[in-house]
């Protein structure tokens, strides 16, 4: 009878525990900024860079995307490319064992 109540006990307060685990970390997580936030950061943004600035950052970044997705994609063209030319190889190598015994035999 003693066991029994004191697994309930334990149960229960391992309930607790998850259930105060959730709430903290609902209370720390943090979502997206919504309308002002948005609008503050932005305005400090401007602030900080000025107008005229912020128009030449942005290209920046678009071309350093640019840029990175075309080395994506080479750097994969030429993995295929390697692929083919190893199974090429690997084909002409048995076309050639088996032209050999073809011959011994």
């Amino acid at each position: 009878m003693v066991g029994i109540k004191k697994r309930s006990y334990l149960k229960e307060r391992l309930n607790l525990f998850k259930y105060n685990n959730q709430k903290r970390y609902k209370r720390i997580s943090m979502g997206m900024p919504g309308g002002w936030e948005l609008f503050a950061i932005i305005l400090v943004i401007v602030l900080l860079f000025g107008g005229k600035k912020i128009p030449e950052l942005a290209k920046g970044l678009g071309k350093g995307i640019k840029d990175f997705k075309q080395a994506v994609k080479e750097g994969e063209e030429e993995e295929v490319a390697k692929k083919e030319t190893k199974e090429l190889e690997d084909k002409a190598k048995e076309a050639k064992v088996e032209t050999t015994e073809s011959k011994n035999a």
